[in-house]
């Protein structure tokens, strides 16, 4: 497996994790909106609703950004790659390991 290959399959998982992300967001907005009609009826409601309604926006938003970016990595890699090797394995292995770097 060639470097590219390894680095789509990287990428495909990190897909996979943002898929699994933003499905968590759509059964959170779900559960806020089953929330917000019961809301006068418990007051463990009241207080859950707001973090539950915020968290399942930033995962909609989190995980639909990192699909979106994912599949762009995806489209493009093997092209940029191809075409600056050097460059590209130099500028991935800074974004992974340097400083504020994924790892």
């Amino acid at each position: 497996m060639d470097f590219t290959q390894h680095l789509i399959t990287y990428y495909k998982g990190q897909q996979f994790e943002a898929v699994l992300l933003t499905t968590l967001g759509v059964v959170l907005l779900f559960i806020a909106i089953i929330m917000w009609q019961h809301l006068n009826q418990n007051q463990m409601l009241k207080g859950l609703f707001y973090p539950i309604a915020f968290l399942s926006v930033f995962s909609l938003f989190a995980g639909g950004f990192n699909t979106y970016s994912n599949n762009q990595r995806i489209n493009n890699l093997p092209l940029q790659y191809a075409t600056y090797q050097n460059e590209f394995a130099r500028s991935e292995l800074y974004r992974f390991e340097g400083m504020n770097g994924v790892n």
